[in-house]
């Protein structure tokens, strides 16, 4: 992601996760890791200073992910709802400025992909959140246990229509700028699996081109469910689709 254009969210974002990691390390005789200049200029200096330079970019757009997951993780590890909310507002927004009702993006193939990478982290950093019991906000509801993967229902036709395009060489379409070998990431469905249930999973090993028990991504070891079984055989999309917002068929003719 380009810097000055809502990429320092990554960066920062990374730094806030690490900062969570370790900020209540200690050693072996108990004192803290951290000293409390090291903490002032780690959270102060770095975390909050940036994340404040991030809340200023309003812009929604493909770059605009990671500055958006950035203020849901300060949020709630400093206790900023306004923040979470930004973070919700802006999945919200990518949602439904940026792709069309039927799930797929209003730019390319490789650029449907770029959107999915750079808005993933937000509905995991979310899910759950409420809002403090003291906090009212200016305008609408209080949040409860929020669950943006069933309240935003685009969401998942968004990742089905990364599998639902493909060709046989499990490649995209060269649509507009996207690169004859550009393809199928199995990490799509792998969201599938962990957030929208078993009936993703053969699909999944498909995609991976390995059972579940032999293969996994670092997001499957921290959310793929632990009893994820494949109950069937599954076979990467072969019939004809048409997304009727993107206004593009995909004719296949069964399997050769």
């Amino acid at each position: 992601f380009a810097a000055g254009a809502g990429g320092e969210g990554t960066f920062l974002l990374n730094c806030t996760v690490a900062y969570d990691l370790i900020r209540d390390a200690t050693r072996a005789d108990g004192t803290r890791v951290l000293t409390e200049e090291m903490e002032r200029r780690i959270v102060d200096d770095l975390i909050l200073a940036g994340c404040e330079d991030m809340e200023h970019y309003a812009d929604i757009n493909n770059k605009c992910g990671p500055g958006r997951a950035l203020s849901g993780a300060v949020g709630q590890l400093f206790g900023r709802p306004a923040s979470v909310r930004r973070a919700i507002e802006g999945f919200n927004r990518l949602m439904d400025e940026d792709f069309h009702f039927d799930g797929f993006c209003k730019e390319s193939p490789s650029y449907s992909a770029m959107h999915l990478d750079g808005l993933q982290e937000i509905p995991d950093i979310v899910a759950g959140y409420s809002d403090p019991p003291d906090y009212q906000p200016e305008q609408g509801e209080r949040i409860t246990n929020l669950d943006p993967f069933e309240q935003m229902p685009r969401y998942r036709l968004a990742l089905l229509s990364m599998v639902k395009m493909i060709m046989p060489n499990r490649r995209y379409p060269v649509i507009g700028d996207t690169h004859y070998t550009a393809g199928l990431s199995a990490n799509w469905v792998e969201v599938l699996v962990a957030r929208y249930g078993n009936q993703y999973a053969a699909l999944l090993e498909a995609a991976q081109g390995a059972p579940l028990s032999e293969k996994g991504s670092e997001y499957a070891l921290w959310h793929r469910p632990p009893d994820a079984r494949a109950e069937d055989q599954a076979q990467l999309p072969l019939r004809t689709e048409y997304f009727p917002g993107w206004q593009v068929a995909v004719l296949r003719n069964g399997n050769p």
